[in-house]
């Protein structure tokens, strides 16, 4: 729909346009057609004021120029030219013989015979469109179409790139390709892709459909973690590899003279047989009372691994540092960028560590007071690792983001120096840059931007530098 109407704008843009321009043209040339058919009254006009002038001022005077010309209707003309006996005596304008005819004019010549049988021969050059007229209707047409391009200039400020904010409600964040593509500006190769990965699960499944389709074999009854190794008949390979020898015991073949069902059996042999049954209940209730004690004994190995299972962090903030804690840094990073998103904002994650810091300590108190400070908002400082801290701050681009740090670094380092503790501060830097990213993407890169901070002893802080068009062509190749 959005989309729609921006085609909409634009044409309803370019029509305004159209019918402007075919205004203003078609108005000049109905201006023009009645200049042409009026011409011949303002010339005839313009003869009958020069006999009035003959009859009360001598021709070629200063009396007789100037009374010519108060009582004509000049508007109408583009040049007078009044000739007497052979000479120029009157040229309007005084620079006329610089001015070329124009389009909108017409060129009219008569003469008129004086008191004294002279000829007087007048030249006019007669406005079929008063440049009034052109300079009024064009200044019309103008003010309109800057209208309209003030209009669409501002639609597309603020209007037409709603369309991608409106996407961030819409597009899920995917961490593991996002993570793949973070790791571009800091790692050369990689050992595999994304493609190597389809198509070994394509290789997996089709070799699981294979197995579907084989016709059944006394193989099939064994437990579904035992796959059969067609290169040895005697092993047996399990799904994580190794090998289980399924060699059946050799069976030492007892001769035994065949029983006749007709003989008669002694009492000693039924003694013999009845020993025999007791033996073989007796060994099953052995077997039996050991299942028994190994269903007794796997509650209690549950109850230690659940023992051995990480208990969730107590509370909201850490009572060492008033920082929230670090598993809870990601799930907030995500929903202040989908807010960042839809107000058009930016916003930037700090990435601070301080080796072999004690928080607990008077120094890391007092450091952590002036994150806090810079911050302004405990729920938006969460740990990091044992000795550092991440911090999100918005509506702070690249150069906002840099000078923040560097004031937030000379406080600490005058802690350090007060305390004279052997320390080094280290700062990362990424923001989201116009950009529609997950808060692990931009975890990532903050975080890289702190490796190198570390490294680099001369730069202690380091920020990432992204290039949003990259990243849009990036998300436009994924949904393709």
């Amino acid at each position: 729909m959005k989309i729609r109407k921006n085609i909409l704008v634009a044409a309803a843009a370019v029509l305004i346009y159209i019918i402007t321009i075919t205004a203003f043209v078609s108005s000049l040339y109905i201006e023009n057609q009645k200049g042409r058919s009026k011409s011949p009254e303002y010339f005839s006009s313009l003869i009958h004021q020069l006999s009035v002038t003959l009859r009360n001022e001598e021709p070629g005077t200063r009396a007789f120029n100037r009374y010519f010309l108060n009582s004509s209707t000049i508007n109408n003309f583009q040049s007078i030219k009044l000739f007497y006996e052979g000479k120029e005596i009157l040229n309007f304008p005084s620079d006329n013989e610089k001015t070329k005819q124009k389009s909108f004019t017409i060129l009219k010549r008569d003469s008129l015979r004086t008191s004294q049988d002279k000829d007087i021969f007048i030249e006019a050059s007669v406005y079929t469109v008063k440049p009034s007229v052109i300079f009024t209707r064009g200044r019309l047409a103008f003010i309109v179409i800057f209208i309209v391009t003030l209009f669409i200039v501002f639609h597309l400020m603020f209007f037409a790139d709603k369309v991608l904010t409106s996407e961030a409600k819409e597009i899920k964040y995917d961490s593991d390709e996002e993570d793949d593509f973070s790791q571009e500006d800091y790692q050369e190769d990689q050992d595999y892709t994304e493609e190597d990965d389809d198509l070994e699960i394509s290789a997996k499944e089709k070799d699981d459909a294979d197995l579907k389709n084989e016709p059944e074999s006394p193989s099939e009854n064994l437990p579904e973690e035992i796959i059969e190794d067609p290169f040895n008949e005697n092993k047996l390979i399990s799904n994580n590899e190794e090998e289980v020898d399924f060699t059946p015991p050799e069976i030492k073949e007892e001769t035994r003279e065949e029983e006749n069902p007709f003989e008669e059996k002694t009492p000693a042999d039924r003694i013999s047989e009845e020993e025999k049954e007791e033996k073989e209940e007796d060994a099953e209730e052995d077997l039996f009372e050991e299942e028994l004690i190994d269903t007794e004994e796997s509650p209690a190995s549950d109850e230690e691994d659940k023992k051995e299972l990480p208990q969730e962090p107590a509370g909201l903030f850490s009572p060492d540092t008033g920082f929230g804690w670090e598993s809870y840094m990601i799930p907030r990073l995500d929903s202040e960028l989908i807010r960042a998103a839809s107000c058009e904002q930016d916003l930037a994650l700090y990435t601070i560590r301080i080796p072999s810091l004690d928080w607990t300590s008077e120094c890391g108190k007092k450091i952590s007071g002036i994150i806090l400070q810079a911050v302004k908002f405990n729920d938006l400082v969460f740990n990091y690792k044992e000795d550092g801290c991440s911090a999100i701050i918005q509506e702070l681009n690249i150069p906002q983001a840099l000078n923040k740090a560097q004031e937030m670094l000379k406080n600490i380092n005058s802690v350090i120096k007060n305390q004279d503790k052997d320390l080094r501060c280290s700062i990362g830097i990424s923001t989201r840059a116009l950009r529609l990213i997950s808060g692990q993407r931009l975890f990532n890169e903050s975080e890289q931007s702190l490796f190198h901070a570390i490294e680099d002893e001369d730069s202690p802080i380091v920020a990432f530098k992204a290039d949003s068009e990259k990243y849009r062509n990036y998300l436009a190749s994924k949904k393709d």
